[in-house]
């Protein structure tokens, strides 16, 4: 992913479960992330930081 990222940073983004566990829970998300639910941490983590930025394109 880190690859995919450096080459498209406006289409991929860097995994780390630490990290987005603590995102989501300062932004108190529905979104939740389990320690060896990779699957599911791989779909939530996409989907979430796709909303984070709809958000952030959306402000001026």
């Amino acid at each position: 992913m880190t690859y995919l990222w450096l080459r498209y940073p406006n289409k991929y983004y860097i995994y780390k479960l630490s990290e987005v566990k603590a995102v989501s829970s300062e932004l108190e998300s529905d979104y939740r992330f389990k320690k060896g639910a990779y699957a599911d941490n791989i779909r939530n983590f996409v989907a979430f930081y796709d909303d984070i930025c709809a958000e952030l394109q959306q402000d001026d």
